[in-house]
């Protein structure tokens, strides 16, 4: 078979099956939608994450593990840096 009769073969093979054709194009189309979709809303979303850490102006963070107590009018507990400072 040559090049020309495999493409009349291609195309009438698609005119004959236009149901499976329209779904496969279909199932394609949103499958790529959905890929890009999701890869832009995960950037969007590290994007926002990072411009509110950077929002806060604090360059380190601390991560203590554990339950955090906080005393009455908004001060820290034990094991939190800055606990016990007053203002």
């Amino acid at each position: 078979m040559d090049l020309e009769e495999l493409f009349r073969s291609a195309i009438s093979t698609l005119w004959v099956n236009k149901g499976r054709s329209l779904l496969t194009t279909l199932g394609i189309v949103v499958g790529v939608f959905a890929v890009i979709l999701l890869t832009s809303i995960g950037q969007g979303l590290r994007v926002y994450v990072t411009e509110q850490f950077a929002s806060l102006g604090a360059e380190t963070m601390y991560v203590v593990p554990g339950e955090l107590e906080f005393a009455p009018g908004g001060g820290g507990g034990p094991g939190v840096p800055g606990a016990g400072i007053a203002a």
